[in-house]
């Protein structure tokens, strides 16, 4: 059910009401973004975002998110070109606790001037961090190449320069300007009535006292029209190529079908240019093609990353492509496939009331109508075979075309390719084929019917669980088997991710392009996994699709093909993932640990590869690794959703049958304790030092696992020690946060934060400081309650997911822990006192501790070693 009204100070309130889980999404909408800002104020309305968890008058610096997390709840913000968007998700029971806090964000934010230029520090580290992300660059010169003297040329996140010199007065100014109520509106969705946010609503937001808004009128807006190229030098590994052409906005009649264009271009493992230069020839890393519709003016643009080697070989591929396209236009399959992949997204985005939130929103935010999704709808059914030619021809045009590149090479050559490159618009020569006609029905947004979890025992052993849920008509299926990279050695060391990569890739019934097409047709997934412990196959999709993804499942697991061809090629882009693994240097740092942490165990080995170890891996070990460790014994399957149960008790009494006389022996593997502290470091030309500084932990069985997610929670989150010391008070870093690993045979509890050099020392000194406390004082009753909410509130919330749902049981199952554990989880956090934390803190940290540093500067190794 929707509601719609506006308060007396003019703000509009829209309330998605949907019982499905006992959960609510509260969201404040405020139209005003960094296309907003005139000359010196780039970065503000991001600024302002982070400044509004600064304290507000009822509010102290950090005690908003450490309230909203000690009612379980969720809490973040974002500002985009166009707007900033504040939201919360928490339990139902909290629902006017979220309503005030996100009401004293907006309409009593303190501004003091100490905390403003705390934050500063903070944001300075953000905008350092994105220096050093290769797709935040190339981001940032297709924006300021494409526009023309308009604000998408500029950062959404500004200048530093910027950041550092405006004054407390100007950013007061700029929100009270802004951040009036007929700029803003309230969107509310989840498990509550209409009386309840009448109630909330009066009782906060509709106190707000009106003010004037400062219109911002917006310069005329002008995109390139004509070729351009524009190439940076940048010190990565890897390349991004885009190409890029003038669009048109979210309104425009032709939206329907450049969505359509840009799927049947590049979205989906069936798509064109994924087909031509990931599959067919192993030349990208990625590509992929979308269109960016604003309410001002977009563009289309593809997209692809690769060695920078292949900037030729690349632009041949994307030629190819388009001619072919516009010489023999699409297929009637893919318009159909391309139609049911748009209209099965109003499926999944029912199942969260956040996803939920986000429609409504958007909608609201680009058209003033929270029902603008059906038009589209109703636009994308009626779309036609020369719609999509048509668009094509006006909007791709080779005259008006943007193209950047960001390469660690040479830029003269890439500029002369790029400069030289063009491709022709042919005449269509084929005709238009009949076309598939697709029907829709926007599903219910409040019904309910979640039954209990059924467990069935089949013959062999087999244990599979079923869920039925009617929330959304999707579901989601997982069968997992011990094994993981744990069983492997670094002799063969990349093996399971080669099994996650081609095992569900071809059958001997499909081949790859026959199995990657019927899938996209269904709008659904069948994939592999593969971590540390476990592996499996996963199903996820559309209710109404669920006979023929059964049929997949089975052909996945019962007639599985692992082509040769397929694992030479996957066998190339894993070791050109290796290549360009210095572009992540935070994986870095952590691979460094886990080598120091786990070292002699298969833990610490790179999943990727070791040395030339995939050079000794082929097609008859990967079907060798799915056969052995397949056994109805070492295997689970869980099934949650909208599902029909008959299907797949069906299918897993095959798979009983199938599995049922062979057995996988796994073993434990245990590994001695540190002997020494452990130090490493990489040199990194970077911006920003990445450290990762940690112990050895517990097992995935261990009692004690429950203390550590609390002591976890207890540093984590908005609300947790370490972000309120590290960043809120210290101002060291954008991005900080402990991690936990529990394996089967180990586990590790560290610590992460991402920092300027010069601060490094720092960092390392408190991160430490903040675990000694657990060590030596207990935590107080109000902290340990926040720790203990959070966690219990993440984890419900986690649980409107079908697939979060399915892979908690599957895992628990598979390792010994109840299933019923999911559901009483509660149970077990509420269990664990502060003695418990100080316990396990004393027993983790004042064993051997293992530093791992990547950056441009190593701090002083002295004390840690």
């Amino acid at each position: 059910m929707i509601h719609e009204f506006t308060t007396a100070n003019g703000l509009k309130v829209i309330g998605i009401e949907s019982h499905k889980s006992p959960v609510v999404s509260v969201q404040i909408w405020v139209r005003n973004g960094s296309a907003d800002e005139r000359p010196g104020e780039e970065g503000i309305s991001h600024f302002i975002e982070h400044l509004l968890f600064k304290g507000t008058k009822k509010f102290k610096v950090g005690e908003i998110a450490s309230m909203v997390e000690a009612c379980g709840g969720e809490i973040n913000a974002y500002t985009s070109y166009d707007q900033t968007v504040y939201y919360i998700t928490i339990s139902k029971n909290f629902f006017p606790n979220a309503m005030d806090a996100i009401y004293e964000m907006v309409a009593h934010p303190l501004f003091d001037p100490e905390e403003i230029d705390k934050e500063r520090e903070v944001v300075i580290e953000e905008i350092k961090r994105s220096h050093d992300s290769l797709s935040r660059r190339a981001s940032r010169l297709l924006f300021s190449s494409m526009y023309v003297d308009y604000p998408y040329q500029i950062p959404v996140i500004g200048y530093d320069e910027v950041v550092k010199s405006v004054t407390p007065e100007h950013i007061r100014t700029f929100f009270k300007e802004r951040y009036s109520t007929e700029n803003m509106f309230l969107v509310v969705s989840g498990d509550f009535s209409k009386g309840d946010l009448e109630k909330q609503t009066e009782k906060t937001f509709a106190q707000i006292a009106p003010t004037k808004l400062q219109e911002r009128p917006r310069k005329e807006i002008h995109l390139i029209d004509k070729k351009t190229v524009r190439v940076e030098h940048a010190p990565f590994e890897d390349s991004i190529l885009y190409m890029a052409w003038p669009g048109t906005n979210v309104l425009d009649d032709d939206v329907a079908a450049i969505e359509c264009l840009a799927l049947i271009l590049g979205q989906g493992t069936s798509s064109r240019l994924v087909r031509r230069l990931r599959l067919d020839e192993p030349l990208v890393k990625s590509i992929g093609s979308g269109a960016w519709t604003p309410t001002t003016r977009g563009f289309f643009s593809i997209s692809s990353s690769f060695n920078p080697d292949m900037l030729e070989r690349v632009l041949s591929g994307i030629r190819a492509v388009l001619e072919s396209f516009f010489e023999h236009g699409a297929t009637a399959e893919e318009l159909y496939k391309a139609k049911v992949n748009f209209l099965s997204d109003e499926a999944y985005s029912l199942e969260t009331v956040g996803g939920l939130a986000q429609k409504f929103g958007g909608n609201y935010d680009v058209a003033h109508d929270i029902y603008f999704h059906k038009k589209f709808y109703a636009q994308l059914e009626s779309v036609k075979l020369s719609d999509l030619q048509r668009v094509a021809r006006k909007y791709l045009d080779p005259n008006k075309m943007l193209l950047t590149f960001v390469t660690p090479q040479d830029t003269a050559p890439a500029e002369k390719l790029l400069q030289e490159w063009n491709f022709k618009q042919p005449k269509l020569q084929s005709e238009y084929q009949k076309e598939l006609v697709v029907h829709f029905q926007s599903p219910s947004v409040s019904s309910q019917d979640v039954a209990p979890v059924k467990a069935e025992t089949y013959k062999s052993g087999l244990r599979a669980f079923y869920r039925t849920s009617s929330v959304a008509p999707v579901f989601n299926f997982r069968l997992a088997a011990l094994g993981g990279s744990r069983v492997v050695g670094a002799e063969q060391a990349g093996l399971t991710e080669l099994v996650s990569r081609v095992w569900a890739s071809q059958t001997k019934t499909y081949s790859e392009n026959e199995y990657r097409e019927k899938l996209d047709r269904l709008a659904s997934s069948v994939y592999a996994f593969s971590g540390k412990n476990t592996f499996g196959l996963v199903v996820d999709g559309l209710k109404e699709s669920e006979t023929e993804l059964a049929h997949f499942f089975s052909d996945t697991i019962f007639n599985f093909s692992i082509d040769p061809r397929i694992v030479e090629r996957e066998k190339h882009m894993v070791r050109e993932s290796v290549r360009a693994r210095k572009d992540s240097p935070a994986q870095v740092a952590i691979l460094n640990f886990n080598k120091l942490m786990f070292a002699g165990h298969p833990y610490g080995i790179d999943s990727l590869c070791e040395g030339n170890s995939l050079d000794h891996i082929g097609a008859q070990d990967i079907e060798k690794y799915i056969s052995n460790y397949l056994s109805s014994a070492n295997m689970v399957g869980v099934l949650s959703g909208d599902f029909d149960f008959s299907i797949w008790h069906k299918q897993m009494q095959e798979v009983s049958e199938k599995f049922s006389k062979k057995t996988s022996e796994i073993k434990m593997l245990p590994l001695a304790p540190l002997g020494k502290n452990e130090w490493r470091y990489e040199k990194a030309d970077k911006e920003q030092t990445h450290i990762v500084y940690g112990f050895r932990g517990v097992t995935i069985t261990s009692q004690e696992r429950y203390a550590l997610q609390v002591m976890e929670a207890i540093l984590a989150g908005q609300g947790g020690r370490l972000f309120l010391e590290l960043r809120d008070k210290a101002s060291l870093a954008y991005s900080v946060s402990p991690l936990r690993l529990e394996g089967m045979d180990t586990g590790y509890f560290a610590t992460y934060i991402g920092c300027s050099p010069d601060k490094a020392d720092t960092a390392l000194k408190m991160m430490k400081e903040e675990l000694m406390k657990l060590v030596d004082a207990t935590v107080g009753e109000a902290e340990l309650e926040r720790a203990k909410n959070y966690l219990i509130g993440g984890h419900d919330i986690g649980l409107q997911r079908n697939a979060s749902l399915a892979s908690a049981i599957a895992f628990n199952e598979i390792y010994g822990i109840k299933a019923s554990e999911v559901f009483d989880y509660a149970q077990y956090i509420s269990k664990v006192t502060s003695e418990d934390v100080q316990k396990a803190a004393r027993q983790l940290f004042t064993q051997k501790h293992v530093v791992s540093v990547v950056g441009a500067k190593e701090p002083s190794p002295a004390p840690w070693l």
